[in-house]
């Protein structure tokens, strides 16, 4: 999906003309809501597919797994003070199964840790250097607000990617006065280098925002994005680990 400059003023839906359907939106994005969280960033990988993929990956699996596993989580960041770090996950480790399930898309492995309730074990199957263990990851704590903001201007779209069509198998497309562009997979880690840089140049009022998704067409633009307020851990109830 290309590049976007959009030159407007986005003003929250929730706040628009007081209506039946206004206020309930409003109500919505001021509700807090809570999911489960293990930390980290990731990619997927998986082998070459020859028709394309839904998502972005890593096309290598190690030796001896391509035969047996269709794909991969691979850990691509993890901050030292997120569930997954403090039971021993390290960044480059490939996360095989969840919750004794097959991982093959992120959406699938971030569903996973959505629905899992806080300080309960969530079990996962790790790859690292050539063996494969187990670990049990106690389940922490994300809270958040939905927002939904509509807004009006210009969009540049970058030009080394002029006419760019591609309905399938990507589910977003780009027609320049029409487009979609989902962005299921992502997410930001409060932890992360580069929230605690934004922190610092901002002087702590640096908000993580996730976008879930955004449409336009001609010069108007409906964003749906994800306000993280924290991520904290929560003590397990029973959690064992045993690594190689």
């Amino acid at each position: 999906m290309r590049d976007r400059i959009i030159l407007s003023l986005l003003v929250a839906a929730a706040t628009a003309c007081a209506s039946p359907k206004t206020n309930q939106a409003k109500q919505e994005a001021e509700k807090v809501h809570q999911r489960g969280w293990i930390g980290g960033e990731f990619e997927l990988a998986r082998k070459v597919r020859l028709f394309g993929s839904r998502e972005d990956y890593v096309p290598l699996l190690p030796p001896g797994l391509a035969s047996s596993n269709r794909a991969g989580i691979l850990i691509t960041a993890l901050s030292s003070n997120s569930p997954a770090c403090q039971a021993g996950l390290r960044e480059g480790d490939l996360l095989l199964d969840c919750a004794h399930r097959p991982v093959t898309t992120l959406k699938a492995f971030h569903r996973f840790v959505d629905q899992s309730e806080p300080g309960k074990p969530l079990p996962l199957t790790i790859w690292r250097e050539g063996r494969t263990f187990d670990c049990a990851v106690p389940v922490g704590r994300e809270t958040f607000k939905r927002w939904l903001t509509f807004g009006a201007g210009v969009g540049l779209p970058n030009l080394s990617d002029f006419g760019h069509l591609d309905l399938w198998p990507n589910p977003g497309f780009d027609l320049w006065v029409l487009g979609f562009e989902p962005n299921p997979n992502d997410r930001k880690e409060l932890g992360s280098a580069e929230a605690v840089y934004s922190r610092a140049c901002q002087k702590g009022k640096y908000t993580a925002s996730d976008q879930d998704w955004n449409c336009w067409l001609v010069i108007f633009k409906l964003e749906h994005t994800t306000q993280v307020l924290s991520q904290e851990p929560v003590p397990a109830h029973t959690a064992a680990v045993k690594q190689p």
